[in-house]
């Protein structure tokens, strides 16, 4: 933890964006992508997503966070559940 009088100014925080990228050495190095438009299309894909639930109840968020959890558990090959993730649900 950086001490109180270390620690610039609010205002001077700036947000970087970095992308981690992996992928066997024999096989081509994979696209470069944008963490930024990376993020705002993901961003849109959930909210589309969330967008299909119909619940409008008292629980909404909620029941959106349970959804959402979930979804992020699914292996999306197969939309199987990840196990070692779901069995602590």
């Amino acid at each position: 933890m950086v001490p109180p009088h270390r620690r610039p100014p609010e205002r001077d925080l700036q947000r970087l964006p970095f992308v981690f990228t992996w992928h066997p050495s024999h096989q081509p190095q994979p696209e470069v992508i944008d963490p930024i438009e990376e993020f705002v299309e993901t961003r849109r894909l959930w909210e589309e997503w969330v967008s299909r639930c119909e619940h409008q109840g008292r629980w909404r968020e909620a029941v959106v966070r349970s959804l959402i959890t979930l979804k992020a558990l699914t292996y999306s090959p197969t939309d199987g559940p990840a196990l070692q993730g779901t069995a602590m649900l």
